[in-house]
């Protein structure tokens, strides 16, 4: 079943998903055709087949919540939502931010050996989607339970792939200088503190950190 997994990545594989899940002939050629009924069509199955399989791997994921490891049907709609990099997914998917991969397979790594993505697959997808994701992070950033600092972790992480270092630490800099609740203040200011050890900020003319 390893073998499987790279299907769901690029927009090649979305359209193999589509057509392997509902078993229809949809045919994205169509998108090319001369004739607008033809094209429209095509446009019309894609979406309505996509919003079907991001419905299906969301009620995965929801089967799985409270799971402290990701294995089978949730690791597989995991790689799915990671291929189609669906935006309201962001929601479920920052719910499961602890739950870490059940087996290490070295495909799946970088060179450098595992990142927090790796590790956390939900983590991994949510960096993948994006902004949408970063917003979701700040926002659980500052509502965090201190007794789950790990979580603290994953949500840094994601706001730093995604944005990058230096936008990252601005990014967070400014909901702190935003936020009037001094708990949720807080709470970011951890937030902020633990992100900076994570991505730490680079002397470029001197190359030390």
């Amino acid at each position: 079943m390893k073998g499987l997994y790279p299907l769901a990545v690029g927009v090649f594989g979305f359209f193999l998903i589509l057509q392997s899940v509902h078993g229809d002939e949809l045919d994205p050629r169509g998108l090319r055709s001369d004739n607008t009924e033809i094209r429209w069509n095509t446009v019309g199955q894609i979406v309505t087949q996509r919003r079907a399989i991001v419905e299906e791997t969301l009620e995965i994921l929801k089967e799985s919540r409270g799971a402290t490891e990701i294995s089978g049907s949730c690791r597989a709609a995991l790689r799915v939502l990671g291929a189609l990099r669906a935006p309201e997914a962001v929601p479920e998917l920052s719910k499961m931010v602890d739950a870490r991969l059940e087996e290490t397979e070295a495909d799946c790594f970088s060179i450098s050996g595992p990142t927090i993505g790796d590790r956390y697959p939900a983590a991994g997808v949510l960096a993948k989607i994006g902004k949408p994701a970063v917003a979701e992070c700040l926002t659980r950033l500052g509502d965090f339970d201190p007794r789950r600092n790990e979580s603290r972790e994953r949500y840094c992480w994601v706001i730093g792939e995604v944005e990058g270092p230096t936008v990252g630490r601005f990014v967070i800099e400014d909901r702190i200088r935003t936020e009037t609740n001094p708990l949720r203040k807080k709470q970011l200011q951890a937030a902020h503190a633990l992100f900076e050890k994570l991505f730490p900020v680079v002397d470029e003319e001197t190359n030390k950190k």
